[in-house]
């Protein structure tokens, strides 16, 4: 310890005087000067001066027997002060591996665990578990919990429920934790990678998912313009049997209507523009066919 050290020079430093110096006026001056500056060597380093956001854990011979707050401090010359940081700390994690369901390596990377000590308990915390209470209770207990979360997904399960998996760590880390007043506060998880040949494996059933439903859309391509070419089609034979059925209904009526009256006055109709006029001795019949006269006249020309 300091104060010790100091002791020990004003102690040899008396006795040099004492032995060496003769005048005893001078001895007294030298020895009181000691004495003064061994004293107030020591007050200066009793007093301690704590920043905001720190603790001091005072030690007595190695025994854990306090702490100060923040402001201005005096310890007695034999303690000695540690300080402890009671700010919101991050404990980074570069990479972490663990298996997924399938037992599939997956490795989460830049894993961040955001963690804060109860000022009021910060000697507790030294006293049972020491300083270095991060490497001995967090790391290990984070790549624990971690190996026991990711297990329960299925490995291309993880990166979509990433968020949840970050939940679900700190939930059960928070727990662990509390008993050594450590606050979690979170707990994220930057990305998750997968090894190469899994990789590999991915990109090539999503490539196989792209062909299939390229493949699933032609041919749904093709079922859309076969039904298509099928209404065409059905359309058009709705119109030719419409058509038909009006067709039908015409010539039954024009059947209906027909007498031999009307039939001989369409046919005298059809004879040529310069037929002649021919008087005929009554009682006499035509000696023209009624049949010929239906005919195109240009059919009757030699």
């Amino acid at each position: 310890m300091f104060w010790i050290m100091i002791i020990i020079a004003v102690v040899l430093g008396g006795i040099g005087v004492i032995f060496f110096v003769k005048d005893l006026q001078y001895k007294k001056i030298v020895l009181i000067g000691l004495a003064s500056g061994a004293l107030v060597i020591t007050l200066f380093s009793s007093v301690k001066t704590i920043d905001s956001g720190w603790v001091g854990v005072v030690y007595n011979f190695g025994a854990i027997t306090g702490q100060f707050g923040e402001g201005l401090q005096v310890i007695a010359p034999w303690q000695d002060m540690q300080l402890a940081n009671i700010q919101i700390q991050n404990g980074s994690f570069e990479s972490l591996d663990s298996d997924s369901k399938e037992n599939q390596k997956i490795f989460l990377t830049n894993v961040s665990v955001n963690f804060q000590v109860a000022p009021e308990n910060v000697q507790t915390l030294y006293r049972n578990v020491g300083p270095n209470y991060y490497e001995v209770i967090i790391v290990p207990r984070v790549k624990n919990i971690l190996k026991d979360e990711v297990v329960k997904y299925e490995a291309l399960d993880v990166q979509p429920e990433r968020e949840k998996l970050g939940k679900d760590v700190a939930s059960k880390l928070r727990k662990e934790l509390d008993q050594y007043s450590i606050t979690l506060v979170d707990v994220l998880i930057d990305d998750i990678t997968f090894s190469a040949d899994f990789d590999k494996a991915i990109e090539e059933a999503q490539i196989a998912t792209q062909n299939t439903l390229r493949e699933e859309q032609r041919i749904m391509q093709r079922r859309h313009e076969a039904e298509q070419a099928r209404e065409v089609a059905r359309g058009k034979a709705d119109a030719l049997s419409i058509e038909a059925q009006g067709q039908a209904l015409a010539n039954e009526a024009l059947a209906k209507s027909l007498t031999p009256m009307l039939i001989q006055f369409q046919a005298l109709q059809k004879l040529a523009d310069d037929i002649k006029i021919a008087i005929l001795p009554g009682g006499q019949g035509l000696i023209i066919d009624p049949a010929t006269l239906l005919e195109d006249p240009e059919k009757r020309k030699p």
